[in-house]
């Protein structure tokens, strides 16, 4: 499994592209683009959760609103490699469109990760959609990449490319942006994502 050397010379284990498939069947429905998440994010509707985890729901629902962006920051510039000589993050439209709540989270890990991190918005949403947590409150199916109707905005942005969220929740969100660009890594306060994979401390 691909390794990426992380601030305080702490190694951490990357999540690799997976294809999600739908149950008894062999047919995928999209590619989830790797993911580094500082937190797993864990539904009540799935079973009893812990206090840890109800912390990391708050903070995930905080972000939307423009709030803990320094907590959230400080974890997840601590998954970014340090050897790079320049890195991009592009904050990914909310349902609604607007980039406001994952700009702001890219400019506090840009604090965070210092002067070599830049912030571009790079992409937007040509509609808006119903919000995942919206469909699945009312027992409608999530998202699919080809839903969320992104496109490019701005100049070119060169890698290695981090698309910023606050939570992943399937993936699709995700999938959909890096096929704008062709390349780019999930970074995320929590990922609730079918393919998540823990991230190993060395």
């Amino acid at each position: 499994m691909p390794r990426a050397s992380l601030k305080n010379g702490v190694a951490l284990e990357t999540c690799s592209p997976s294809r999600i498939e739908r149950k008894n069947s062999t047919a995928p429905i999209f590619r989830i683009p790797p993911i580094l998440a500082a937190r797993r994010y864990v539904s009540p509707r799935l079973r009893p959760i812990t206090a840890e985890e109800a912390e990391t729901r708050r903070i995930a629902y905080a972000l939307k609103r423009g709030e803990e962006l320094e907590l959230a920051a400080k974890e997840m510039v601590f998954l970014l490699p340090t050897e790079l000589p320049a890195l991009t993050l592009v904050p990914l439209p909310s349902s609604t469109g607007s980039i406001a709540a994952n700009r702001s989270l890219c400019n506090a890990i840009a604090a965070e990760y210092g002067p070599t991190a830049r912030v571009m918005s790079a992409i937007k949403r040509i509609i808006p959609v119903e919000s995942s947590c919206f469909r699945r409150r009312h027992g409608m199916l999530g998202l699919t990449a080809a839903d969320h109707k992104f496109v490019r905005a701005g100049r070119w942005v060169d890698m290695p490319l981090f698309l910023v969220d606050n939570v992943a929740t399937t993936g699709a969100t995700l999938a959909a942006a890096r096929q704008v660009f062709g390349f780019g890594t999930g970074l995320v306060f929590a990922d609730a994502s079918p393919a998540h994979l823990p991230l190993v401390r060395s």
